[in-house]
């Protein structure tokens, strides 16, 4: 078993990551000083957790090998999805910022669902009210699929820390209340299943991406599990079986874009123009 980090890169140069030139030092070993305090954190606390690993995405992807990259990126559904729990840094925009952070407010013990071991949780309070898509993570394209299709997630945010699974959600704010979770569509229906594949991608759409070239990977593995319900050809963010109704997507009018900053201009990433992919916008689909 093992864990599996969502968290924000804060830019290359903030963050340790593994080349063709450190691969054959990083097979041998990997120093704990050497690696950032967001990093630290999330192996201790996978040690608490009583597992031995953790998959963190720019020490166990080559960073400057596109094969390398390529396959690794069209792996991710099951990397995240075969995780035991992601670990997700809510709160910290980048790895120099650890995950546990000091807090001002009261704490009560808590038991996250299915460990014996207690962590302290804060005591609910009127102020302090639940705060599932604060963060700078929320902000991130990438994070997004991690978040969707990941089996078990312990969110940290900078006031408390939030159990998502399956079956329900929980937070420190009222650990006794608990909820249905809104990744839990199981897409058991073709109809369900492009439905599905809508909201995505409208949630998708309004996170921010480093690369626009990286658009169509960020999501390739919620992609991967919407084909295995549906079975149908799969066309640059579009579904053929799907395909009429797929084309009526549109950009959210209600969040003002210049018309010459809707369609990137990388040279490596020249969707067609029917796809959604090919404008840089937030989409109603």
């Amino acid at each position: 078993m093992y864990a599996a980090l969502s968290h924000c890169w804060g830019g290359i140069a903030l963050t340790v990551i593994t080349t063709l030139g450190t691969l054959p030092r990083r097979k041998q070993r990997i120093e704990y000083s050497e690696l950032p305090l967001l990093f630290r954190d999330a192996i201790q606390i996978t040690s608490k957790l009583g597992l031995r690993y953790i998959w963190i995405d720019c020490l166990c992807i080559i960073q400057d090998s596109h094969d390398d990259w390529e396959a690794e990126a069209a792996r991710m559904c099951g990397i995240y999805e075969g995780a035991h729990l992601t670990l997700a840094a809510g709160s910290s925009s980048s790895s120099k910022e650890p995950i546990l952070q000091a807090r001002t407010v009261s704490h009560i013990p808590l038991r996250l669902p299915g460990y014996a071991e207690e962590i302290i949780a804060r005591k609910s309070t009127e102020d302090l009210k639940p705060e599932w898509n604060g963060g700078p993570l929320s902000t991130r394209g990438w994070t997004w699929q991690e978040y969707m299709l990941s089996r078990r997630v312990v969110m940290f945010t900078e006031k408390e820390v939030k159990w998502h699974c399956k079956t329900l959600t929980q937070c420190e704010c009222s650990p006794q209340a608990a909820g249905p979770d809104l990744h839990s569509n199981l897409y058991e229906t073709h109809r369900d299943a492009y439905y599905t594949w809508h909201t995505y991608l409208e949630a998708f759409s309004r996170r921010k991406l480093t690369f626009t070239s990286d658009k169509l990977y960020a999501i390739a593995g919620a992609a991967s599990k919407i084909h295995t319900a549906v079975g149908s050809d799969y066309l640059a963010g579009l579904w053929k079986n799907n395909l009429i109704v797929d084309l009526l997507w549109h950009r959210d009018r209600s969040i003002g874009i210049p018309i010459a900053k809707l369609h990137s201009n990388n040279p490596d990433f020249n969707p067609p123009s029917w796809s959604w992919a090919s404008i840089d916008a937030a989409l109603e689909c």
